[in-house]
């Protein structure tokens, strides 16, 4: 009997279920660029912080990750790596995490329509997990816009005209670029401290997938070593 083919949808539901149990997981293919960054897209929609290691024998270079100039900074060279979040800030997590709980808690109080019951305990999975998915649609209306009204849609059925909140809520974020965001980090790490970046929906993703169980993405292995130069910045 032939053998039912395993569809992206699947793909994506086995691997969020693979996450939620803490299981880690390898994908097999053989595009390298389809496997690595089909979790990346989803890290990026979910707003999930994320690190990308590539790994590859004949490209040694990117074993320690892609080199950046980080100007002045005590007892550093010039020239460093960006470094995979193996051992993420505990202070940001608290940060983010915290300040995710307060938006949830403000939008089902004030904005959700659904099944509030068992929302701010964690209990009720079906209505978390609705909210959750809705943001994985739910977008800045551009790369600029730092305010904005968040009104998410319901999944059920597809994507429709149907709503988990009929009136928005305000969300907002910062944006920097990434000479200031290094300018700033580099002057916070004199002082010991992280830089802590307002991003709303950021936030409100990373406490829905702690309390759904899903956890987050901070290290994403891949080899490059046989993928063309061509198609590298892909």
């Amino acid at each position: 009997m032939a053998e039912a083919i395993f569809s992206g949808d699947r793909t994506i539901k086995l691997v969020k279920q693979l996450i939620r149990y803490d299981i880690p997981f390898l994908l097999l293919g053989k595009s390298s660029i389809g496997k690595s960054y089909s979790i990346i897209e989803m890290t990026e929609r979910w707003r999930m912080p994320k690190s990308l290691l590539y790994i590859g024998s004949e490209k040694p270079s990117n074993i320690e990750g892609l080199p950046r100039l980080t100007g002045r900074r005590a007892g550093g060279d010039i020239l460093e790596f960006y470094k995979p979040n193996w051992f993420p800030s505990t202070f940001l997590i608290e940060a983010y995490v915290s300040n995710g709980k307060k938006i949830f808690d403000k939008y089902v109080e004030d904005f959700f329509d659904g099944d509030k019951a068992g929302c701010i305990t964690g209990e009720n999975f079906k209505a978390l997990n609705s909210i959750f998915e809705g943001l994985f649609v739910w977008t800045w209306e551009s790369n600029t816009t730092t305010k904005q009204e968040m009104k998410l849609q319901s999944m059920t059925g597809g994507l429709g005209d149907n709503f988990l909140n009929d009136k928005g809520m305000e969300v907002e974020r910062e944006l920097f670029s990434d000479a200031e965001l290094f300018k700033m980090q580099d002057e916070a790490a004199e002082e010991g401290k992280d830089v802590v970046v307002r991003d709303d929906v950021r936030d409100l993703c990373l406490y829905l997938s702690t309390l759904l169980g899903y956890g987050n993405f901070w290290l994403i292995l891949d080899e490059l070593d046989k993928v063309d130069e061509s198609e590298q910045d892909k």
